[in-house]
């Protein structure tokens, strides 16, 4: 290329045919930057940084989302500032999606859940550590940083707003340097800091299509990129193997300059965690092109070696051709070197050769559905042991035995065999020096055997399990290959023989165990003991004596060594021949999560119920388990659905997931919890009627209500407050006391949901209160508990009407109120009733409160007669109000 060409494509501009930009949406969208050291650089140019702390779960985090970070007079103010938000929470599973695009937050927007997840410590060490970790919490922070103000628990989430216009009035207006630089060229763009310029280079380099056009951007960001450039390289990345080598090359190169190799390298071995419903065939050959550049970026690493190890375990060809020899051999030969890689290819030979897992899960499907419900077999070998006294005593009289008959080797072998067990059991009782000793006898037991009678195989395998339980794993293979020479050397498993199988678990058990010991300086000899042990696990899982356990075991050898979707696969086909079994579908939900794709567990689960073999009778096999499982799927969906911000669709899976649940006769706290969710999907859409009526179906099912909570830490409180509380549009349409009724029909005896409308309306009461802009400085508490000063709003009509129908409700349920927790709510509501009354100098209602609340309390009191309103009314308030602590709703951790 010559040097007049490569600087037209330098200085070419990438921007042409942008997609337009929707102004309403940008209008609603704060500029949030990526990471700290960004917005360090970007307040150069004088513009104060805007800090924003959200969280999950609690009523104004998820308010302060919608109502202010969308509003656009809100979002204009913040266009004065660098804007960092921060959260613990994640909320999208991933923060890239198949084709490297990023996967904004969905709280946030423009930002990924790992972008805020990252900042919250680091803003907090740096500019918060001198208040509580809270949230929502907002603080505005000037360049030679000073803090101008610090917000957190806010009544009103407009006194963020009011905050912020009144310092920015006094701080000079300064436009950005990005905002005042050209952004038409590659250089430009890549040497842009702000969140919008990086976008800016991700969107044309999304768009770029030719080599040359590729090339040049590469080229700019080698120059003038930085950290924050690998989501740019991530998406040149994502195109492989389509693009062309040179752009291959030029990747790299760019990646070695910045330097972004290790980091590139990562992002190519997440690839390989990735799960889809597609066959794994597929998959695997689509991964396998990623192989050679894997090994140019992190060639030397641990995890690329490992995981390049077993792909050649596994290895059906890879497009391997006469004339080429495949991207596996040739990611081979630039990791290890092509004298080494000639060396793991006689290394796998020795080791049995390559395992056809494809293969043996068509097997084991077969063998499933031959024999529904009857696996696995059993061998003679058991694992079953005696308790430990009656050992104790077996043991005694063997040894009497084999004192007068030393050379016998009969008596040898089960002098040996109790050792064993008796070790065992006192290992399990925590006597590990007494099994250390019981199981050295075992070993010299079974030399002293084996040496006379080196022909019985069983023999052979309990002397690997001993040395299974001695920790020496080289022994544990050679003894179980001892046994598999005696009864048989076999490709496949023999139909009689379930003692082969169990050979073969202890030989592959312990070359599992060598890898796992392994350093990675003999990677010949780690290659010939992941191929047989690979190929021992397949046999083992696939025949009709595989468990649970086995297909376990192989599938945990696969993700040691980054296999993810080969292990996906096998637990997958585990759960088709064991659909009952819980820790199976553990697995495959797991690995889903792991993945980011908890979206495919109803399709995964709804495919292994499909599949269920007939049974004898005619009915599915496990068919009510397995619909259970399904409906757990959806109910997972369902939650990811709601935390990623999606509630209309949470809805539709959460029905889903209800209907499954009936159908498989579940307990009724399976259903509850589909209503319980429901109604805080709805609540997050805006439908507290809906939300309400969600509630009632709830209490229907009878399930124990109070003590449930779900996969987004939400519990029956947390939904009683959606439906009720106050949002910009206006207060909630559901009357509480109505409510109350409905719910009492189906729970007459319980407090529970008297206890929870009455706190709710008492929060509301006081957040009433805290939006008066007429205020006062008062006494209350911290996040932390701790008491402080600030201004509060003074008590409001709309405040007293929501007090009044507390009270109405928790004296409706006053017989009931058991617990001391329970009475406390009824008498905080009636101390702030009369608290706020005294305040204005009023009477209504004060004389009723009190002496109720001193009755609950067990505070004695004055007749009425004695009392003096102006003074023995106050003083009998705050003697209550001393009692009860602060004037708050019932404290709930993170609330």
């Amino acid at each position: 290329m010559t040097p007049l060409l490569l600087a037209a494509l330098l200085f070419a501009s990438p921007l042409q045919a942008a997609a337009p930009v929707d102004d309403a949406i940008a209008a609603r969208q704060i500029h949030w930057e990526r990471t700290l050291d960004d917005a360090l650089a970007l307040r150069r140019d004088g513009r104060p940084l805007l800090i924003a702390v959200n969280m999950d779960g609690e009523s104004a985090s998820d308010r302060i989302v919608v109502e202010r970070y969308r509003d656009p007079v809100f979002v204009a103010l913040t266009r004065r500032c660098v804007c960092l938000g921060a959260s613990v929470f994640r909320h999208n599973l991933r923060d890239h999606d198949d084709a490297g695009r990023r996967i904004a937050c969905p709280r946030f927007g423009t930002i990924t859940c790992g972008e805020h997840l990252a900042l919250e410590p680091l803003l907090f060490d740096a500019f918060l550590s001198d208040g509580d970790r809270v949230a929502p919490r907002h603080a505005l922070v000037l360049a030679d940083g000073t803090k101008v103000f610090d917000l957190s628990l806010c009544f009103d989430l407009k006194d963020v707003d009011r905050a912020l216009e009144k310092a920015l009035a006094e701080i000079e207006a300064k436009p950005s340097a990005t905002e005042i630089a050209g952004h038409d060229s590659w250089p430009s763009l890549a040497a842009r800091r702000d969140a919008r310029g990086r976008e800016a280079l991700e969107a044309a380099i999304e768009r770029a299509r030719d080599e040359a056009t590729l090339g040049a951007a590469l080229e700019a960001i080698a120059r003038q990129g930085d950290a924050g450039s690998l989501d740019a390289l991530r998406l040149v990345a994502a195109r492989l193997p389509a693009l062309p080598s040179a752009t291959s090359v030029a990747l790299v190169a760019t990646a070695r300059a910045l330097p972004l190799a290790g980091a590139l390298s990562d992002v190519l071995l997440v690839r390989f965690q990735s799960l889809s419903l597609e066959p794994l065939a597929a998959t695997r050959r689509d991964a396998a092109a990623l192989l050679p550049m894997l090994a140019l970026l992190g060639g030397e690493s641990a995890p690329v070696r490992s995981l390049l190890l077993g792909a050649a375990a596994f290895d059906s060809g890879f497009d391997r051709s006469k004339d080429d020899p495949g991207p596996l051999q040739r990611a081979l030969d630039v990791a290890f070197g092509s004298a080494t890689s000639a060396e793991l290819a006689t290394g796998i030979d020795r080791g049995g050769g390559r395992c056809d897992l494809d293969l043996a899960l068509k097997y084991a499907r077969l063998v499933t559905q031959s024999q529904p419900g009857a696996l696995p077999k059993r061998g003679r070998i058991s694992d079953a042991m005696d308790a430990a006294d009656a050992l104790e005593l077996r043991r005694a009289e063997l040894q009497s035995r084999l004192d007068a008959a030393p050379d016998d080797p009969a008596v040898a072998a089960l002098f040996a065999k109790c050792s064993l067990d008796l070790g065992r059991r006192r290992h399990e009782q925590g006597d590990v020096e007494q099994a250390t000793r019981l199981l050295d006898a075992a070993e010299a037991h079974w030399q002293r055997a084996l040496a006379a009678r080196p022909d019985v195989a069983d023999h052979w395998i309990e002397r690997a399990r001993t040395a299974y339980f001695r920790g020496r794993s080289d022994e544990e293979t050679e003894f179980g290959l001892r046994a598999l020479e005696l009864l048989g050397r076999a490709t496949a498993p023999r139909a009689d023989d379930g003692d082969l199988i169990e050979a073969k678990r202890w030989i592959a058990d312990g070359l599992a165990r060598r890898l796992g010991e392994s350093t990675g300086d003999d990677p010949a000899g780690d290659a010939a003991a992941l191929a047989a042990a690979l190929r021992h696990l397949t046999e083992i899982a696939a025949s009709e004596w595989g468990d649970v356990g086995d297909w376990l075991a192989l599938a945990s050898l696969c993700d040691m060594h980054g296999l993810a979707r080969e292990s996906f696969a096998i637990v997958g086909e585990a759960a088709r021949r064991y659909p009952a079994d819980a820790e199976l579908r553990q697995q495959l939900n797991g690995a889903l999560w792991i993945a980011g794709r908890i979206d495919l567990a109803p399709a995964v689960a709804q495919s292994i119920e499909r599949d269920l073999p007939p049974a004898a009778d005619g009915a599915n096999a496990g068919a009510a388990v397995a619909t259970r499982f399904s409906a757990y799927a959806s109910l997972l969906a369902a939650e990811d659905a709601r935390r990623i911000e999606e509630p209309g669709r949470a809805i539709v899976l959460y029905a889903a997931a209800a209907a499954d649940f009936e159908r498989a006769g579940a307990e009724p706290a399976w259903s509850a919890a589909t209503w319980l969710g429901r109604g805080m999907a709805c609540a997050r859409a805006g439908e507290r009627d809906a939300a309400a009526e969600t509630l009632v179906a709830a209490a229907t099912t009878g399930a124990p209500l109070d003590s449930m909570r779900d996969g987004l830490d939400c519990d029956l409180y947390d939904l009683v407050d959606r439906i009720l509380e106050w949002r910009e549009s206006g207060p909630s349409r559901v009357d509480p006391l109505a409510l109350l009724d409905r719910l009492d029909a189906f729970a007459p005896d319980s407090p529970l949901f008297a206890v929870a409308i009455g706190d709710a309306l008492l929060r509301e009461a006081l957040r009433s209160d805290g939006r008066n802009p007429d205020r006062v400085m008062r006494d209350t508490v911290d996040a932390a508990d701790r008491p402080i000063q600030m201004e509060l709003g003074r008590p409001t009509a709309e405040g007293d009407a929501q007090l009044a129908a507390s009270l109405a409700v928790l004296r409706r349920a006053k017989s009931r109120l058991a617990s001391d927790a329970d009475r406390r709510a009824l008498a905080q509501s009636d101390v702030v009733w009369a608290e706020r009354q005294l305040e204005r100098s009023r009477a209504d209602g004060v004389r009723d409160a009190l002496t109720e609340a001193a009755a609950l309390m067990n505070i004695d009191t004055p007749s009425a007669d004695d009392l003096v309103p102006d003074a023995a009314w106050s003083e009998l308030a705050a003697k209550l109000r001393a009692q009860l602590g602060p004037a708050r709703p019932r404290l709930r951790p993170g609330r």
